[in-house]
């Protein structure tokens, strides 16, 4: 009887290593998924603000064009200073901004004449005017000399591009 008893007082409380080492797993597999998942999520929430951004900028263009004769500023780079002043006037410089680097966005404006595209993509931080196109997907089609109808395209860091036309 003095046996049984003995033995009894000797057996731990405790866990095993087995049990130690699951839930170290399960801990690990948990802050992997959100190391993972979380980078995953800011930049699709900083493409969205690029997406929100680049409609803000159509419905600017919306409000410019009774200004203007019913026309928009034309993208050939002799209109620059144009286009620069629609943004100091129209494009508040606190409210557009890139979310990843934080600057104003640049603008490239395409001097397209219906025979070619702009002569470079745009990058993070970046957007394309043309004055004379029209969206195709994420694409854009390229058409000649009309200043009624115009296509704002970003580029976005989940991959492709975003593409706004009026």
């Amino acid at each position: 009887m003095n046996l049984k008893a003995n033995l009894k007082s000797q057996t731990k409380k405790g866990f095993t290593i087995i049990e130690v080492v699951l839930v170290l797993a399960i801990a690990g597999l948990i802050f992997l998924m959100v190391f993972i998942a979380l980078p995953a999520l800011q930049r699709n929430q900083r493409d969205t603000q690029r997406k929100n951004d680049m409609s803000r900028i159509l419905s600017q263009l919306k409000a410019y064009q009774p200004n203007s004769r019913g026309q928009y500023i034309s993208d050939f780079q002799s209109k620059a200073s144009q286009y620069a002043s629609f943004e100091a006037n129209y494009l508040p410089i606190d409210e557009f901004k890139d979310p990843t680097t934080g600057e104003r966005y640049k603008v490239i404006l395409c001097n397209g004449d219906g025979t070619a595209r702009c002569w470079e993509e745009p990058e993070i931080g970046e957007y394309m005017y043309n004055s004379n196109g029209k969206c195709d997907g994420e694409d854009y089609i390229d058409f000649k000399g009309n200043s009624i109808q115009y296509v704002i395209r970003t580029k976005l860091e989940g991959g492709g591009f975003y593409c706004v036309d009026m």
